[in-house]
């Protein structure tokens, strides 16, 4: 059976956007083997990147051998060939990172070294601007985090909103965290240098990830911090970032504006905690107070990313009352348009969402009902993917099953967590 790429699929696989005209949507550049073959390698010096490398964000001197604070990368194949660090037996690599500042310390340990050996410092910094090259002194650098404390300095850009976590499990309390929500542009030179600090992590957690083009002013930074109490004393966080490109809506009858979503970051620390829809919703009601801004795309997003996505969408047409709309049997063009303008995602979505509610007040018991709803939903995804079924009809008939029981499957998925966050959030149905 062939297969078929999601039109609509963070996690945190998003690549540029191809409209921004930026060189690193490029594909990257095959890279020379760097050190000795593997196969040539006792299988003791051969470390696995990602369990070698520790990353961490040091709020105070006690996170630094706190190691429930660390994390690994999700990928390292923008540093390391193969993912493999080679000539080392008990390798552990340490990167921290001041917690606000994004200042940096690498370290290495190891039990003991075959010569010859990957470079390591060698190989993370040639793939860093040169003035962000992490500090190899560890005094140095819990001088750095001493500052930070202290200072606790503002984020740059303009705070847009801030929130408090709920969740089933951990009813909100007097003491716990506040998390703000700061937009910037790389216009502001304050908003680039500090992105220029933190954009590594999009090479660790995003799958292909490329540093963007920070001299391009249409790139938006939306930064998410939390703010609390550690040791006694009040700090912030880096706890995740959004890139955004802005570029013309071609055909609009005025002048309007695309945002597309290029790399969507939640740090682990803060992942699984509600923070990707927090800061999602956040995004979406500063797009929708721009009226020259036509609607927000993703660029190729995941299979979670688009539960996501779908999530919010659905808690916007609660919220403003779409929800009967949006269940009606039949939508016609005019109205399609109407409900995307007013929710700020493309008619695309809009379809998705119909399917959603339709899915939600459907009787899968009445076989007359249920085959009209797949028929439905197979026409649109017939569309979608035209130009990557075959001519083989029961192919394609094959093909469409398999992508129509995933769209089925998220629909259920998204409802579930729809009813979670209209709970969490008190949201009224208004329909």
């Amino acid at each position: 059976m062939s297969e078929l790429k999601k039109e609509v699929s963070p996690n945190e696989s998003l690549k540029r956007p191809e409209e921004s005209g930026d060189s690193s949507s490029k594909p990257n550049k095959k890279r020379k083997s760097v050190g000795f073959k593997a196969e040539e390698q006792d299988p003791e010096f051969i470390a696995s990147a990602p369990e070698a490398i520790s990353l961490k964000l040091v709020r105070s001197r006690p996170d630094v051998d706190d190691s429930s604070t660390s994390f690994n990368p999700s990928y390292t194949l923008f540093f390391f060939k193969d993912e493999k660090i080679n000539g080392y037996k008990g390798l552990n690599v340490n990167l921290f990172y001041t917690a606000l500042s994004m200042d940096s310390y690498l370290g290495c340990n190891y039990e003991s070294k075959h010569s010859p050996a990957d470079n390591i410092p060698k190989l993370l910094m040639k793939e860093l601007p040169a003035d962000v090259q992490p500090l190899s002194n560890l005094d140095s650098f819990l001088e750095l985090v001493d500052k930070d404390q202290a200072s606790m300095p503002t984020p740059p850009g303009q705070l847009m909103s801030t929130y408090t976590p709920v969740s089933d499990s951990a009813p909100a309390t007097p003491d716990a965290p506040v998390f703000e929500i700061y937009k910037g542009s790389m216009e502001d030179d304050k908003v680039r240098a500090y992105h220029h600090k933190f954009q590594v992590f999009s090479l660790w957690l995003i799958d292909g990830a490329r540093l963007i083009e920070e001299t391009d002013n249409a790139w938006e930074i939306y930064m998410l911090f939390e703010k609390s109490t550690n040791n006694g004393q009040p700090h912030r966080r880096l706890a995740g970032y959004v890139t955004v490109y802005r570029f013309y809506a071609w055909h609009a009858q005025e002048t309007m504006y695309r945002k597309r979503i290029s790399q969507f970051v939640i740090l682990p620390p803060f992942q699984k905690q509600g923070h990707g829809l927090q800061l999602f919703r956040a995004i979406m009601t500063d797009v929708r107070s721009s009226s020259d801004v036509k609607d927000v795309t993703v660029e190729d997003p995941s299979e979670q990313f688009s539960v996501l996505r779908d999530t919010v969408n659905a808690l916007a047409a609660i919220e403003f009352g779409l929800e009967r709309a949006l269940s009606a049997r039949n939508i016609n063009k005019e109205k399609l348009v109407q409900l995307a303008s007013r929710l700020k995602i493309t008619t695309t979505q809009v379809k998705r969402l119909h399917e959603l509610f339709l899915f939600k007040n459907l009787d899968t018991t009445n076989d007359d009902e249920y085959r009209e709803f797949r028929v439905l939903v197979k026409r649109r995804l017939h569309s979608e993917y035209r130009d990557q079924l075959t001519d083989n009809a029961d192919e394609v008939k094959e093909d469409l099953a398999k992508v129509y029981a995933d769209a089925e499957k998220d629909y259920r998925n998204v409802l579930q967590s729809a009813d979670k966050w209209v709970r969490l959030l008190g949201l009224e149905r208004r329909d």
